[in-house]
């Protein structure tokens, strides 16, 4: 019966020193701190050419990496207006777009009715002040001076009548009434050279700065319109926003599908007991179920609500990886595994019990 007591408690203190060398090398092991979850991909953008209900084209970019849309125009159409849209040209078998490829051109009856209305209301602008800063056409400017000319002359030859009028008046050999007549025509030659001289000023000079200012600001006018007009045939020539490849779409109102897929966002749900292990800017190594390669993910962002999810309170983190095999398609949802950081083997046994 001794025996048996000294056996048991021999086993006991045994046992209990392989416990001890075992919590004391748990506590020097490292192992993989790694948390299970799921994920849902997204390409990093997306941008999406629609037709609205009313005709209008809509272009829409949503960039996953900052979680809303990135830029958002409407190209809205007059009723009546004659529009067409032009793929062919552009796409021509292509599978992929580089950011700033021209996709599509978009023709619109009224733009270019518009356009070349107003090109020809700046061109009778600019020619009609360029009429009238030009002082006028050449032949008038020569008759005037001519006339001025001819004027002058008979200003100069009146004016010797009149000085030999006044001596024969003087010398009583002429009425008053003859020299009052050469003084008269005189007065009236200087008149008119006066007269002419101040015509043939304002025909080389042209026309009023207040009348050049008008035609100026009409000008201004025309030519601010003519901006409009052609930003909005700009417009109507879309470019692609990003680099990416074109996603097939069956639905008739999807003119456009295209992803950039090169670049992956994951949408993770993480149980708020773990949540504090994620930090904004850090990379984490992720592996996916059936997937052989490990991603290099940084997280970009975390969420500041909390949703159930299978009994589980969880915040959903974001994180950023390239894909350049794009072996990770968008709207894939993966089991995947993310180690956090690596941990003693203790404090596993410890959280895994805890959970």
């Amino acid at each position: 019966m001794v025996y048996r007591q000294r056996r048991a408690k021999g086993l006991l203190a045994l046992l209990g020193v392989v416990l001890l060398v075992s919590l004391g090398f748990s506590a020097i092991i490292e192992v993989p701190y790694n948390i299970k979850s799921f994920s849902e991909v997204f390409p990093k953008e997306k941008w999406l050419l629609t037709r609205g209900k009313s005709g209008e084209i809509v272009s829409n970019l949503i960039d996953f990496s900052l979680g809303h849309t990135a830029q958002y125009n409407i190209s809205q159409f007059e009723r009546g207006e004659f529009v067409s849209v032009d793929f062919f040209n552009y796409l021509n078998g292509k599978k992929e777009f580089s950011k700033g490829d021209t996709v599509v051109f978009i023709r619109s009856s009224d733009v270019q009715d518009q356009l070349i209305k107003t090109e020809g209301e700046l061109e009778v602008a600019l020619a009609n002040l360029k009429s009238q800063r030009s002082a006028q056409k050449e032949p008038m400017i020569r008759e005037a001076e001519s006339r001025l000319k001819y004027t002058e002359e008979k200003f100069a030859e009146q004016k010797v009548l009149l000085d030999r009028a006044k001596q024969l008046y003087e010398k009583n050999l002429s009425s008053k009434q003859e020299f009052e007549q050469q003084k008269w025509t005189l007065d009236l030659l200087e008149i008119e050279a006066k007269v002419y001289k101040a015509q043939l000023e304002n025909l080389k000079t042209g026309v009023k700065p207040e009348e050049v200012n008008f035609l100026e600001s009409q000008i201004r006018s025309v030519k601010s319109r003519l901006g409009f007009l052609k930003n909005r045939e700009n417009q109507l020539l879309l470019q692609s926003p990003i680099s990416g490849t074109i996603i097939p779409s069956f639905s008739p109102d999807t003119l456009l599908n295209v992803a950039n897929i090169k670049t992956v966002i994951l949408h993770i749900p993480v149980k708020i007991e773990d949540i504090k292990e994620f930090k904004e800017g850090v990379k984490l190594p992720i592996t996916f179920a059936n997937m052989t390669n490990t991603y290099l993910g940084q997280v970009i962002a975390i969420s500041k609500e909390v949703k159930m999810l299978v009994a589980h309170q969880v915040v959903f983190v974001s994180i950023q990886l390239d894909n350049p095999s794009c072996e990770l398609l968008p709207g894939m949802i993966l089991d995947c595994s993310i180690m956090i950081r690596k941990g003693n083997l203790f404090d596993n046994l410890t959280r895994m019990v805890a959970y």
